[in-house]
């Protein structure tokens, strides 16, 4: 984290790979320094190993490396 959201339903959003869009997500609660992200959109070609980027508006919260990816039920 550069800087933890504040509050907790801030909407944030989320980009993975480098030209990748902007996703809305919510955080989830992970174990230790681990944060889980639900995608509240669609999408697309995230895969474990790479870099996502959390943002708050034009902000940049943090970020981390993709470890799994789960499809939605």
């Amino acid at each position: 984290w550069i800087r933890p959201p504040t509050p907790a339903d801030t909407e944030l959003h989320v980009r993975v790979r480098h030209r990748g869009p902007l996703v809305p997500c919510t955080l989830e609660k992970g174990d230790g320094s681990a944060v889980g992200l639900a995608l509240t959109a669609p999408g697309r070609a995230a895969a474990p190993g790479q870099s996502a980027v959390i943002y708050q508006g034009d902000e940049v919260l943090g970020g981390g490396i993709v470890e799994r990816c789960a499809a939605a039920a």
